[in-house]
Protein backbone atom coordinates (compact mmCIF):
# COMPACT_ATOMS: atom_id res chain seq x y z
CA UNK A 1 0.00 0.00 0.00
CA UNK A 2 0.82 3.63 -0.39
CA UNK A 3 1.85 5.81 2.53
CA UNK A 4 -1.52 7.63 2.60
CA UNK A 5 -3.75 4.55 2.46
CA UNK A 6 -5.92 4.09 5.58
CA UNK A 7 -7.08 1.04 7.47
CA UNK A 8 -10.18 1.13 9.68
CA UNK A 9 -10.84 -1.73 12.09
CA UNK A 10 -13.72 -2.52 14.44
CA UNK A 11 -14.24 -5.59 16.59
CA UNK A 12 -16.62 -6.85 19.25
CA UNK A 13 -17.08 -10.02 21.23
CA UNK A 14 -19.27 -11.63 23.84
CA UNK A 15 -18.67 -14.55 26.15
CA UNK A 16 -21.53 -16.41 27.81
CA UNK A 17 -20.81 -18.69 30.76
CA UNK A 18 -23.44 -21.40 30.35
CA UNK A 19 -22.17 -23.39 33.33
CA UNK A 20 -19.29 -23.35 35.79
CA UNK A 21 -16.99 -25.13 33.33
CA UNK A 22 -18.46 -24.25 29.90
CA UNK A 23 -18.70 -21.03 27.94
CA UNK A 24 -19.71 -19.93 24.46
CA UNK A 25 -17.85 -17.19 22.57
CA UNK A 26 -18.96 -15.02 19.67
CA UNK A 27 -16.70 -12.48 18.00
CA UNK A 28 -16.92 -10.17 14.99
CA UNK A 29 -14.14 -8.23 13.29
CA UNK A 30 -14.45 -5.79 10.37
CA UNK A 31 -11.50 -4.25 8.50
CA UNK A 32 -11.65 -1.73 5.65
CA UNK A 33 -8.70 -0.81 3.43
CA UNK A 34 -9.15 2.63 1.86
CA UNK A 35 -6.57 3.33 -0.85
CA UNK A 36 -5.53 6.92 -1.49
CA UNK A 37 -5.53 6.37 -5.25
CA UNK A 38 -8.29 7.83 -7.42
CA UNK A 39 -10.59 5.26 -8.98
CA UNK A 40 -9.87 2.43 -6.53
CA UNK A 41 -12.63 0.94 -4.37
CA UNK A 42 -12.39 0.18 -0.67
CA UNK A 43 -11.66 -3.43 0.23
CA UNK A 44 -13.24 -5.09 3.29
CA UNK A 45 -12.54 -8.17 5.39
CA UNK A 46 -14.98 -9.64 7.91
CA UNK A 47 -14.43 -12.40 10.45
CA UNK A 48 -17.21 -14.07 12.43
CA UNK A 49 -15.85 -16.38 15.13
CA UNK A 50 -17.85 -18.84 17.22
CA UNK A 51 -16.41 -21.07 19.92
CA UNK A 52 -16.95 -23.28 22.91
CA UNK A 53 -14.58 -23.52 25.87
CA UNK A 54 -14.56 -26.25 28.51
CA UNK A 55 -12.55 -26.10 31.74
CA UNK A 56 -11.57 -29.69 32.60
CA UNK A 57 -10.03 -28.75 35.95
CA UNK A 58 -8.74 -25.49 37.48
CA UNK A 59 -5.45 -25.85 35.57
CA UNK A 60 -6.53 -27.37 32.24
CA UNK A 61 -9.10 -26.71 29.55
CA UNK A 62 -9.76 -26.78 25.84
CA UNK A 63 -11.45 -24.63 23.22
CA UNK A 64 -13.13 -25.49 19.93
CA UNK A 65 -13.78 -22.70 17.46
CA UNK A 66 -14.65 -21.87 13.88
CA UNK A 67 -14.08 -18.64 11.99
CA UNK A 68 -16.05 -17.56 8.91
CA UNK A 69 -13.91 -15.32 6.68
CA UNK A 70 -15.08 -13.02 3.88
CA UNK A 71 -12.95 -10.68 1.76
CA UNK A 72 -14.23 -8.26 -0.89
CA UNK A 73 -11.83 -6.07 -2.85
CA UNK A 74 -14.44 -4.28 -5.00
CA UNK A 75 -14.39 -3.98 -8.77
CA UNK A 76 -10.92 -2.45 -9.00
CA UNK A 77 -8.84 -5.01 -7.05
CA UNK A 78 -7.79 -2.35 -4.59
CA UNK A 79 -7.03 -4.37 -1.48
CA UNK A 80 -3.92 -6.20 -0.34
CA UNK A 81 -5.04 -9.43 -2.08
CA UNK A 82 -6.05 -10.09 -5.68
CA UNK A 83 -9.47 -11.75 -5.51
CA UNK A 84 -12.69 -11.84 -3.53
CA UNK A 85 -12.94 -14.93 -1.33
CA UNK A 86 -14.90 -16.70 1.34
CA UNK A 87 -13.51 -19.33 3.61
CA UNK A 88 -13.32 -20.72 7.07
CA UNK A 89 -10.90 -21.89 9.69
CA UNK A 90 -11.47 -24.46 12.42
CA UNK A 91 -9.28 -24.73 15.51
CA UNK A 92 -8.96 -26.87 18.62
CA UNK A 93 -6.77 -25.64 21.48
CA UNK A 94 -5.74 -27.40 24.68
CA UNK A 95 -4.07 -25.53 27.51
CA UNK A 96 -2.50 -26.34 30.86
CA UNK A 97 -1.30 -23.78 33.39
CA UNK A 98 1.19 -24.40 36.19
Amino acid sequence: GAADDTITKAEAGVKWGISKSNSLDLGYEWIQYSPDTAGLDNATETYLTIGWAHQVCPNAGFKVGYQFIKYNDGDTKSGPYDNDYRGGLGVVQFGVSF
